[in-house]
């Protein structure tokens, strides 16, 4: 299981085993650098076909509803706080700091906070990235009236819902004796009648 602490019993001992540091550390980072690249890779896409130099910035899919659209936004994930890049890159910094610091306390993390954390870096470094390098964030989905997007906001948001689920789960609580020192059922049974002496 990723990321989810494992129980087994041993000698009439139940133990919890916390996720291996791979699965731990590897699969959100996983997550969060295929989120990047895929970002960047379809910004740049979408800029080489629709951007400041081509005549149409613009190519409808359904019509009104949904469509490909270059935009250059000095904003926030659709659209809010424009012109507000300096302080959007530092919450934004802060924030998955502040994930990440809560990430490390939990010993067992659920799958969906797995996934969560790799979502919400991904999707604020895929930003970060565009702040640093072009001064803007490039969005590119347009559906219907709703503010226009791109990968990174939208790996945000599922981040964000998963996050929620998380904390609406019960957390494990840490096991008082660490896996390693299980004991054999005949150590357990002579220490019960230690014990009762």
């Amino acid at each position: 299981m990723v990321g989810a602490a494992r129980r087994f019993n041993a000698g009439g001992f139940t133990v919890q085993r916390a996720a291996t540091p791979a699965r731990r550390i590897g699969v959100p980072f996983a997550v969060a650098a295929a989120v990047v690249v895929l970002d960047q890779a379809i910004k740049a896409a979408v800029a080489s076909a629709l951007g400041p130099d081509q005549p149409d910035h613009r190519v409808e899919v359904l019509g009104r509803l949904l469509a490909l659209e270059y935009v250059q936004n000095t904003g926030a994930a659709f659209g809010t706080l424009r012109g507000q890049g300096v302080l959007l890159s530092a919450m934004a910094l802060l924030t998955v700091g502040a994930l990440v610091a809560y990430y490390r306390t939990l010993v067992a993390p659920s799958h969906p906070m797995v996934f969560a954390l790799g979502l919400l870096l991904g999707g604020a470094a895929g930003n970060l990235v565009d702040r640093l390098r072009l001064g803007y964030v490039v969005d590119f989905v347009a559906v219907g009236v709703w503010p226009k997007f791109n990968l990174a906001d939208a790996a945000i948001t599922v981040g964000v819902v998963l996050l929620g689920w998380h904390l609406l789960l019960p957390q494990p609580d840490p096991d008082p004796e660490p896996a390693a020192q299980v004991r054999h059922p005949h150590q357990h049974h002579a220490q019960r009648q230690e014990d009762a002496r």
